[in-house]
C-alpha cells in the first residue's frame, strides 16, 4: 500500500498493490485495487 510518489517503485514489484482513495495520480494509475477510504494507514478495508 502506498500513497505518493515516493512509493510507485514498491507498487510496481509487488503482487497486488493497493491506495488510499486520496493517492496521488501516479501512483492511483497502477494500483491494483484503489481503497473508499483517504488516509493510508486505515487499512482495514483491504
Amino acid at each position: 500500500m502506498g500513497d505518493d510518489n515516493p512509493d510507485l517503485d514498491v507498487l510496481k514489484v509487488v503482487g497486488i498493490s493497493s491506495c488510499p482513495n486520496d493517492a496521488s495520480v501516479d501512483v492511483k494509475s497502477i494500483c491494483d485495487y484503489i481503497s473508499t477510504r483517504m488516509e493510508v494507514w486505515d487499512v482495514s478495508e483491504m
